[in-house]
């Protein structure tokens, strides 16, 4: 019988073969990769799988965002006592792109047909989380969203994040709708999450696009 592993995203497993994978001894090292990159169904897989013996030390260990570390244990694992188990070190070993509240206001309140009213259940939408992305995607964002708009073709969008180092907009669309967003997540590419400024898409550790003054340093 296959391991549990085998029900998780197979982009998860872009550098291995995700049969070969053993959970009992990669646990950390899948949790690590399953609360980065991947989506809701393998959060509640992950949840449903997490060993018993040892948990808090794997809480303690884990190089992710603190922010999807906190949520995952305080709202889907049911674990309270382990949100905010991150040191101060080991929240900074990734950086978390967010967009400032400014930012996100503007784009929320001018686009608003773009995403759902009620954006607090994260199993409905993971806007909940905001624009996981740096200000320098602003300017991009808001005239991919102007498009949409301008479409006038249904759309919902269920998630904005960054992934190997580009801009990911996931939403329910038209096929027109989804050529402009794939077109974006193309510019991202070469476009400074930071500041805007033209960027390089960076595969050195964690992929990141950023210009020679916002080079990831490890």
């Amino acid at each position: 019988m296959k391991p549990w592993t085998s029900q998780l995203s197979s982009d998860l497993f872009w550098d291995v073969s995700q049969d070969s994978v053993d959970p009992e001894r990669s646990m950390r090292w899948l949790t690590e990769r399953v609360l980065v990159r991947g989506r809701w169904e393998d959060w509640l897989l992950l949840k449903d799988h997490l060993p018993r013996e040892g948990l808090a030390e794997l809480a303690s260990q884990l190089k992710v965002p603190a922010r999807e570390a906190n949520f995952f244990w305080l709202h889907v694992g049911g674990y309270p006592e382990l949100s905010g188990s991150l040191t101060v070190n080991r929240q900074t070993i990734v950086k978390e792109s967010t967009m400032t509240n400014q930012n996100t206001n503007y784009l929320f309140q001018s686009f608003p047909s773009l995403f759902p009213e009620d954006r607090s259940d994260p199993r409905r939408t993971l806007m909940c989380f905001g624009f996981e992305v740096g200000d320098g995607w602003f300017e991009l964002l808001k005239e991919c969203f102007s498009r949409l708009t301008a479409l006038g073709d249904e759309c919902e969008i269920t998630q904005v994040k960054e992934k190997w180092g580009t801009l990911r907009i996931h939403a329910d669309t038209s096929r027109a709708a989804d050529k402009i967003i794939t077109e974006y997540e193309e510019r991202s590419r070469l476009i400074c999450e930071e500041c805007g400024q033209p960027g390089t898409l960076r595969t050195d550790g964690w992929y990141r696009t950023t210009c020679e003054q916002h080079v990831p340093t490890r």
